[in-house]
């Protein structure tokens, strides 16, 4: 019998497992070809590459090819943090909202979103910077065992897909 009422405790639960870094991924986006695509390709190529709400951000800032680079980085960083670049996936399945002071936000959906999931991915944090005629990208996945006594990451390579970006 236990002291102070209620039910027996039973046996002590063992605590939940911390979250994990899953993945890092890193990328450089060359700023004078995002400068290129922005003459060079119409609207309807460039929404292959990017969301609407990307493109609108890119029109609205100060300087367009850095907020392209930083959309471009941060789709093949998060493809690489996933561990399988962006095989089965559209470019426009992640969206990369450059915040102030170098913040990153990434909106997965879609394919890119299901692959997560699956793969118990469950948060994300990210930054950027650029330099003269570079930007950088730095994406950490960060993944929780939601599932006891399955692997945290589940080989999830077999899909292929053509998606490919415009060429410079």
């Amino acid at each position: 019998m236990r002291l102070g009422g209620g039910p027996a405790a039973g046996p002590p639960r063992p605590p939940a497992p911390p979250p994990l870094v899953r993945g890092i991924g890193v990328d450089l986006a060359d700023l004078r070809r995002m400068s290129r695509w922005r003459t060079r390709f119409p609207a309807d190529v460039l929404g292959k590459v990017f969301t609407s709400g990307e493109l609108a951000e890119v029109d609205s800032h100060p300087h367009p090819a850095v907020r392209m680079g930083v959309s471009v980085a941060g789709k093949e960083a998060c493809g690489k943090a996933l561990g399988r670049g962006l095989v089965g996936m559209a470019w426009t399945d992640i969206a990369v909202r450059a915040g102030p002071a170098g913040a990153l936000r990434l909106e997965l959906s879609g394919a890119a979103a299901a692959h997560a999931w699956r793969a118990g991915v469950r948060g994300w944090t990210g930054c950027w910077s650029h330099l003269a005629d570079r930007a950088l990208v730095l994406v950490r996945v960060i993944a929780w065992n939601t599932r006891r006594g399955e692997p945290l990451w589940q080989d999830m390579s077999t899909t292929r897909s053509s998606s490919r970006r415009p060429s410079s």
